[in-house]
């Protein structure tokens, strides 16, 4: 299973599931469109994630056409087996390399 987070998503609990061969859970593409609703009070928790190439991926374009892309978003008590890359946030995402914006308003190292 994987589970794909998209623009707008609101209040969205994930408990108790298990993911497994495939992405992973992720969040984006966020900031492509000039007006975008943004993705807020996410809780991902007790999750069992195996064989997959990331765990948690968050993806904004370099970029983005708005301050507000992502609020309170939490990943907690996750048990990962033969995950390759278990959290990526990128910030500059791109998808192809084709028309890849050059800078990030915000950025923040965890």
């Amino acid at each position: 299973m994987t589970v794909s987070v998209g623009p707008g998503t609101n209040n969205l609990w994930i408990e108790n599931v298990a993911c497994g061969p495939g992405h992973g859970i992720g969040i984006g593409s966020l900031g492509k469109d000039l007006i975008e609703a943004g993705v807020q009070n996410v809780t991902v928790k007790n999750c069992d994630i195996y064989r997959h190439s990331k765990w948690a991926k968050n993806k904004v374009m370099g970029e983005t056409k708005q301050w507000f892309c992502q609020k309170n978003i939490l990943f907690q008590h996750a048990v990962m087996k033969n995950v390759q890359n278990p959290i990526i946030i990128d910030q500059n995402y791109c998808p192809d390399n084709e028309g890849c914006p050059g800078k990030v308003r915000y950025q923040k190292d965890i």
